[in-house]
């Protein structure tokens, strides 16, 4: 696999498209929020919105990263040598995860529910959830509750 940068590449043409295409063709995609760039949100939502896995880095705290990504799991990393080395082991494992495939049902309930970068936050925040279907209950029984409780 191969990162890509738009702007250290040489092209002719619109760097907006140029963009556009790189996240069309990535496997993944991996955004720093740091400071909530305009760009980076932007690009970020397409990558989504194009149903591409987006790893989320941030420096700093958790309740630095942006507003609209702070319910993802976000890396958060200093500049620190020590703290480069576990981003970069951070990335590399998360990768190989998206890669593999081994998100399972439970890490996706955890990422839902408390994703690390919003643990840490000193301010206070709501999870509401309802799953479609009670956890371990088939559907047509979650629909048949619904009805008796009619």
């Amino acid at each position: 696999m191969t990162a890509t940068v738009v702007k250290d590449e040489h092209y002719m043409g619109a760097i907006f498209e140029r963009i556009q295409g790189s996240i069309r063709d990535a496997g993944l995609c991996l955004a720093d929020v740091t400071g909530g760039n305009p760009n980076v949100m932007w690009e970020a939502a397409y990558g989504h919105a194009l149903g591409k896995q987006v790893i989320f880095i941030a420096q700093g705290t958790a309740d630095q990263i942006p507003f609209d990504v702070r319910h993802n799991n976000c890396i958060l990393y200093d500049l620190s040598s020590d703290a480069l080395a576990t981003l970069q082991r951070k990335i590399a494992e998360t990768v190989r995860s998206v890669l593999e495939g081994q998100t399972s049902d439970l890490q996706i309930l955890r990422q839902i529910v408390l994703p690390n970068s919003i643990k840490g936050a000193s301010s206070s925040f709501v999870v509401a959830i309802r799953p479609p279907c009670p956890i371990g209950q088939p559907a047509e029984l979650a629909k048949a509750g619904e009805r008796d409780q009619q």
